[in-house]
């Protein structure tokens, strides 16, 4: 999920973005894949204004149940999706907590990554991040109560499950998971290039991870998802299918969007929001076609109505998620997405059959027909007032 934080972007609703990244922003330990926030151009506001606009809209983002704000106070990280404590020495993790309803259900007693010593941490918005030159682990605070490991060596993390939480192993071509489940929770820890070891000590069970490549991740299903829906693309996402989630809200000219990323080389950017679509910015070093998602709610986009989806301009088919999640096809027309709606949230499941770069267009039909709508009349209004003085001049 490399997930960084605390960069402000500026962005026009309608207008491509600027980044403007905060003095005590983290560098290159985050890489480049950073929670963006835009306001409206040429509004002028200081810090104490930006971080009232930021908590508006992430507690509207917790509301509509897309991400949440993190609270940090003496070793304690509360939010509303998860909460734990957090050992600032070791970068130790304790008491892990995710949301299951209107409580919530202990996963881990710890979490411990071996040989990290962080030499510094941040919360910022809905995420957690520690970091060393070469370590960091993320956690972020929204329905995945995700964690995400990367490390520039081998990592070696010991999840130690909570009482009344059993693990199993998953079948899942090259990437080893486990499938972690009790206390309604259903939740899975991936590593892409490593091993998975279950291991009992005086009737504590560990998973043990070495990541070859540095890169982890656990991530839960959320507790209020169709129960069909949600397995498949848990599914999905611990086969690699699925290689990145991007939660978008806007709101009176102000945007937020968030991205987790699940497979290395892989990521989404948001180039453009407007009120009748978006633009985001698709990019790998890698050709492999993977599945993209971007999840958004009903006043940020309205898609209750027709779509149009484009890659680089071409027209993007839909079709049914699991259509989406088995497609395998390498050319530009072999694109294909789907879209889920829950309770006014919706989930766009796109299909990019080839990498370098991609632009993905999410446009709501009816509301750019109603916007050229409104100029046409406002043109023909402007030409019957226009009538009479031409008449007139023409009688003269």
């Amino acid at each position: 999920m490399s997930i960084a934080v605390a960069a402000l972007m500026l962005m026009a609703t309608g207008a491509a973005l600027v980044s403007a990244q905060t003095p005590d922003a983290p560098g290159p330990p985050f890489g480049n894949n950073v929670p963006e926030i835009g306001f409206s151009p040429g509004e002028q506001m200081n810090q104490n204004q930006i971080e009232e606009r930021v908590n508006n809209m992430t507690q509207i983002a917790e509301e509509r149940k897309l991400f949440g704000m993190f609270t940090y106070d003496d070793g304690a990280a509360e939010g509303h999706f998860v909460e734990f404590s957090h050992n600032e020495t070791t970068g130790q993790l304790s008491n892990y907590s995710v949301r299951t309803g209107e409580e919530y259900t202990d996963v881990f007693r710890t979490v411990y990554m071996e040989d990290f010593a962080p030499d510094d941490m941040r919360v910022a918005g809905s995420v957690f991040a520690q970091w060393n030159n070469s370590d960091r682990m993320m956690v972020h605070n929204n329905p995945t109560s995700a964690i995400k490991v990367s490390s520039e060596n081998t990592a070696n993390v010991s999840f130690m499950l909570a009482d009344g939480i059993e693990a199993d192993e998953m079948e899942n071509g090259d990437r080893q998971a486990v499938h972690l489940t009790g206390g309604n929770v259903s939740s899975m820890i991936v590593v892409g290039n490593g091993s998975i070891t279950l291991d009992n000590v005086t009737d504590d069970v560990y998973v043990n991870v070495t990541a070859d490549d540095g890169e982890l991740f656990f991530r839960t299903m959320p507790y209020f998802a169709d129960a069909d829906t949600a397995e498949m693309i848990s599914d999905a996402i611990s086969e690699g299918k699925i290689s990145n989630e991007m939660a978008v809200l806007t709101r009176d000219g102000d945007a937020v969007s968030v991205e987790n990323s699940y497979v290395r080389g892989y990521g989404m950017e948001m180039s453009e929001v407007r009120d009748d679509g978006m633009e985001l910015d698709l990019s790998s070093d890698k050709p492999d076609g993977k599945v993209m998602i971007v999840t958004f709610d009903d006043e940020t986009l309205d898609a209750s109505q027709e779509l149009s989806v484009t890659l680089n301009d071409q027209v993007v088919n839909e079709g049914e998620l699991s259509d989406v999640l088995a497609a395998t096809g390498t050319e530009s027309g072999d694109g294909m997405y789907a879209l889920i709606e829950e309770d006014g949230t919706y989930h766009l499941a796109v299909y990019v059959p080839h990498f370098s770069t991609q632009t993905l267009s999410v446009e709501s039909v009816e509301a750019a027909v109603d916007e050229i709508c409104s100029s046409v009349c406002a043109m023909a209004v402007l030409a019957l007032l226009a009538l009479p003085l031409i008449l007139m001049r023409r009688r003269r």
